[in-house]
């Protein structure tokens, strides 16, 4: 398959953007990655991160995020081991039970009735 030089030079000599303004794309040559690795070619891979994620402190359990999940609210923390979870309410994590999920938060009460409310990045004491 032949990269899209065709279609760049078709952007770059549209009446509209000639008429407004003076400017031309630059070579193709500045752009490696479109070269490399063309958008729809079915072999494209992304970059992977560098490292795993991972929680910072050991210990650490920690709020990635929250969605809802046939109809239910889940929160998903991150564990020590670098595995995430997913909680529904009622369920619990090293005694702390999750007693309900909004959007960004997730609100807990540990073994002796204290309650906390964290938001997403933040972790379980």
């Amino acid at each position: 398959m032949k990269p899209l030089i065709p279609f760049l030079t078709l952007l770059a000599t549209t009446p509209a953007s000639a008429a407004q303004s003076d400017y031309t794309l630059p070579p193709l040559s500045e752009f490696p990655a479109i070269v490399e690795r063309p958008l729809f070619m079915p072999g494209r891979q992304g970059v992977a991160p560098a490292t795993p994620p991972s929680a910072a402190i050991a210990g650490e359990r920690r709020l990635i995020g929250t969605m809802r999940r046939g109809g239910q609210r889940v929160a998903l923390l991150l564990l020590v081991d670098g595995t995430s979870r997913s909680l529904s309410p009622g369920d619990e994590l090293d005694g702390w039970r999750l007693l309900s999920v909004e959007p960004g938060a997730a609100l807990l009460t540990a073994p002796d009735g204290t309650r906390l409310r964290l938001s997403v990045g933040g972790s379980l004491p």
